[in-house]
């Protein structure tokens, strides 16, 4: 659930020369033949957007920017009129390789006159959002498809504002020259999240098995990774459910959770897959994530647990499942 959810390696400098790539001696062809080695230093165009890769672990603590599955991380920003890459650099809007190559990977970048590089970290590549976003700079505006690199580099006006729209059904923006979110949105649930910390569940026999027991996690957020957004004036109560036991592989059917609150009940969409494995000694664990849809304001009730759905493999065998008691329920409170 942590996905509800680099320091790169950029110095800024005032003088660089490349060093000179050795010649390979006679008789070698292991290695392939480098692309042209960038010039010492390279003048971007005016309004370049690209991006670079980065080999350092993004910074430690919250994301600037959280969403239904990604998550940017802002590391220091680097601004002036030369800046220098280890990386190659790819132009966002064509894919084509502008500055360096994997053997050759660093050059000075300099801005044009009247311009000047902003260079911006955006965290893990893994975390990055797989949905269009929108660069603007100054009084322009680009639509990227897709950010394929973690750092972002642009030559803009000396001065001009800069930032970075995620457009994911509920965009939000990133001031790129502080690294900070701009606005609070109907996602502050994702910043200011009402949640239950891990607590001991319900336990379920299992005829022919050793039994189950449970532990669960709660957050209220508005977006989850593999469900999206919820719709308006709701939040997913995303529940992190870890089952404990014996070795055992169960498909658990939608009715086997609900969420009664202010004499309602919700259940969550699709079933669950339980794969258990041995994670110390004799003891099997499996988790799964169940998102049930509730009003947003919602911080309290009950969670009711009627494992239904079958067994499909280890000590609980194969074949409908059926447990001992047939129901219990925890309570919930989120703060």
């Amino acid at each position: 659930m942590r996905r509800w959810l680099l320091i790169p390696l950029l110095l800024l400098v005032t003088a660089c020369s490349a060093q000179p790539v050795p010649a390979p001696e006679a008789g070698e062809t292991s290695a392939p033949a480098p692309s042209p080695s960038p010039a010492p230093e390279v003048t971007l165009p005016a309004g370049y957007i690209g991006a670079s890769e980065a080999s350092e672990p993004p910074p430690a603590g919250e994301a600037a920017l959280r969403g239904a599955g990604w998550s940017l991380r802002p590391g220091p920003v680097q601004v002036g009129p030369l800046v220098r890459t280890l990386h190659p650099v790819v132009d966002l809007r064509t894919g084509e390789q502008t500055i360096g190559n994997y053997l050759i990977g660093y050059a000075m970048m300099r801005a044009p006159e009247g311009q000047e590089m902003v260079v911006v970290p955006l965290g893990d590549p893994a975390d990055l959002p797989a949905v269009p976003v929108t660069i603007r700079a100054g009084d322009r505006s680009e639509r990227i498809t897709k950010l394929t690199a973690p750092i972002v580099v642009l030559t803009v006006l000396a001065g001009a504002p800069v930032s970075l729209t995620v457009e994911d059904g509920r965009p939000q923006t990133l001031d790129l020259r502080t690294g900070k979110r701009a606005g609070r949105p109907d996602t502050d649930l994702l910043y200011d999240t009402p949640r239950l910390a891990k607590t001991d569940g319900p336990s379920f026999g299992v005829p022919g098995s050793t039994g189950l027991f449970l532990s669960v996690e709660a957050e209220l957020v508005p977006g989850v990774d593999g469900a999206g957004y919820a719709r308006k004036g709701f939040a997913w109560l995303a529940l992190t459910v870890e089952v404990g036991g014996a070795e055992c592989d169960m498909r658990l059917a939608r009715s086997s959770f609900r969420f009664e609150t202010g004499g309602r009940s919700y259940r969550p969409a699709g079933g669950h897959r339980v794969d258990m494995s041995v994670a110390a000694g004799a003891l099997a664990l499996g988790t799964i994530l169940v998102a049930i849809e509730v009003p947003e304001k919602t911080r309290r009730g009950t969670l009711v647990i009627e494992p239904a759905g079958s067994r499909e493999g280890g000590s609980c065998g194969t074949g409908r499942l059926t447990t001992v008691p047939a129901r219990d329920s925890m309570p919930v409170a989120l703060s």
